[in-house]
């Protein structure tokens, strides 16, 4: 981490709980919004930490800094996951139904392609993935 990273001394560190994010007095002054709280510098360095391991940062209910579990994706996301990586997998499996290639190397990539097809259709995120065959 490079020095212009790491908050000077007598830095004070203040949290929005409106915005979800860190004002520093060596950068801000006195330009910070109505609902900040201070906070520590050992604070703000284990909510850092804790996001660099994956946690989300977000006002408790007290309006201070928090670290949490990051929540469950929706089901809607979960979908959208699964449309784009059926796209992708239609998208690199295309090659198997070239006219130059074997008919039982087509007929075998088609039955793959058609599962997968079938998954992108279908209305739940519980997805079993097939394996593709070998090429």
């Amino acid at each position: 981490m490079s020095q212009a990273n790491i908050p000077a001394p007598a830095d004070r560190v203040f949290y929005s709980a409106s915005v979800n994010g860190f004002f520093h007095s060596s950068v801000h002054g006195e330009r910070m919004l109505p609902d900040v709280v201070e906070i520590t510098l050992a604070q703000h360095r284990e909510l850092l930490d804790a996001q660099a391991r994956g946690k989300i940062i977000a006002p408790g209910a007290d309006g201070r800094p928090v670290a949490q579990d990051r929540p469950a994706p929706s089901a809607e996301q979960v979908r959208a996951a699964v449309a784009a990586r059926c796209q992708a997998i239609l998208a690199d499996t295309a090659w198997s139904q070239a006219p130059d290639e074997a008919p039982e190397l087509r007929a075998v990539w088609a039955d793959y392609r058609s599962r997968i097809r079938a998954i992108a259709a279908a209305p739940t995120p519980d997805v079993i993935w097939p394996e593709p065959p070998c090429s």
